[in-house]
């Protein structure tokens, strides 16, 4: 799939069209400067990045929250809410074929009742959503590799996605057979979702056995047995009494 345009709007009209074409698209601060030597930052490249992240299944905090210090932008936050700034996101199967299959997706920053979430003008949940963007762009309808866990290797937007190549997930919730089911995906191989169950089992198994030879030895074990055996009888004997 081809990202073929990025739409912002509201109720009532478009604020923004971004529209892609096949190769490379540059986003270029045309805005008139004396100064030559400008980077170019805060014209919007991140901003864009995040945006299409967002209808794909992203939370779109990251627009108006900063990613490292944790603060809220009010401004930028109260404008999408109070606006109903709606982001719709067109891909298409052939980007030089405007009559080839599209995906168009469009999503809002309410909730509840207000919340917009749809899929070619199909209201979705959550998981739904979830499960219907996969199968639509990677035809797939596994499990494992999850959809935010494929589309880490096509958008980065944040300075340490930038420097991993292959290692592209989050270190603090991934275990390596994530990563062979994601790479394996990659290659188009079956992937066998059940090893990574199996695998964080055997952690969850071992972290107990760690805790509990950490907290007690054997010989504590025992007595705490025979006590707890101890009051089990005391126990039926009451219970035979009665």
């Amino acid at each position: 799939m081809f990202l073929k345009s990025l739409v912002i709007r509201n109720d009532e009209e478009i604020i923004r069209e971004i529209p892609f074409h096949k190769g490379i698209n540059l986003i270029v601060d045309e805005t008139p400067s004396p100064n030559k030597t400008e980077s170019g930052n805060g014209v919007g490249k991140t901003t864009v990045l995040r945006l299409i992240d967002f209808c794909l299944d992203g939370d779109g905090k990251n627009i108006y929250i900063d990613p490292e210090f944790k603060n809220t932008n009010q401004k930028i936050e109260s404008f999408l809410k109070e606006n109903n700034i709606i982001i719709v996101l067109t891909l298409i199967e052939n980007i030089e074929d405007s009559k080839s299959r599209k995906i168009i997706i469009e999503r809002n920053f309410l909730n509840y009742k207000n919340k917009i979430q749809k899929i070619n003008g199909e209201s979705l949940s959550n998981d739904e959503f979830s499960t219907k963007l996969k199968e639509l762009i990677f035809d797939s309808n596994a499990k494992n590799p999850t959809l935010k866990q494929l589309k880490s290797k096509n958008i980065r937007d944040e300075k340490n996605k930038l420097t991993q190549t292959i290692r592209v997930l989050p270190q603090n919730v991934t275990t390596d057979a994530i990563y062979e089911s994601l790479h394996l995906f990659w290659f188009g191989i079956d992937v066998d979702t059940s090893k990574d169950q199996l695998v964080r089992d055997k952690n969850i198994e071992e972290r107990l056995q760690s805790r509990l030879r950490k907290d007690s030895n054997l010989s504590q074990i025992n007595q705490s047995l025979i006590i707890i055996n101890k009051h089990i009888d005391s126990l039926n004997l009451k219970k035979k009494s009665i």
